[in-house]
């Protein structure tokens, strides 16, 4: 969460060099997303777990006292809308200093890449399962990450031929382009997994 406030500071300038300041990656994602377009917080959690999940993972208990925070600290702004069902929603949209703060973060050089993968480190244990074992887990990767390829596809393919400007967008298109390769690079680690196992099993027999 951003503190101070923006409100906190009787120079703009200060104000905004302030909050810029303690912005986390987190804020910046969510910038982001609304950059693309207006959303609630469910819509951004919807969003992270379908089609930003391959780059940054966040949820609810993250994603509102950060949304928070930012509109403390006059990065973004909300209106209300009624809910599909019960109460009204909160449909956040940049504001000017949101969209300036971004622009200046995308202009920066970007910092390594912090990931943390479960597979490789599972990976780096596998002999201690039995080879079947090993195998069938192997197996079950390769289909979530087939299930996982499938989703970001079908999303591309919904963006194409969509006469809406809206969706031509370079931030829409890349980062799903990004999450196939992704889902790409790791069907293929599977196969080759797979096939050094498999070979493992017939060097026993």
């Amino acid at each position: 969460m951003l503190n101070p406030t923006y409100r906190d500071y009787p120079n703009p300038f200060a104000a905004r060099c302030r909050i810029i300041h303690s912005m986390k990656g987190l804020d910046y994602v969510l910038l982001a997303g609304l950059w693309v377009e207006p959303r609630s917080g469910y819509d951004l959690a919807q969003w992270f777990d379908k089609a930003a999940r391959h780059f940054w993972a966040a949820h609810h208990s993250s994603i509102y006292p950060a949304l928070n925070g930012l509109e403390q600290g006059g990065m973004v702004r909300y209106t209300l809308a009624a809910g599909q069902r019960g109460p009204q929603r909160k449909i956040y949209t940049l504001t000017t200093p949101g969209e300036d703060a971004l622009r200046e973060w995308v202009a920066r050089v970007p910092n390594p890449a912090e990931i943390r993968d479960e597979q490789p480190v599972r990976a780096m244990v596998l002999d201690l399962l039995p080879l079947e074992e090993a195998l069938k887990y192997l197996e079950d990767a390769r289909a979530l990450y087939s299930s996982q390829l499938e989703v970001y596809q079908t999303l591309l393919g919904q963006l194409e031929g969509n006469p809406d400007p809206h969706f031509r967008l370079l931030g829409v298109r890349l980062p799903l382009l990004r999450g196939i390769r992704v889902q790409q690079a790791y069907l293929l680690w599977c196969e080759d997994a797979l096939e050094l196992l498999k070979m493992r099993v017939l060097e026993e027999d």
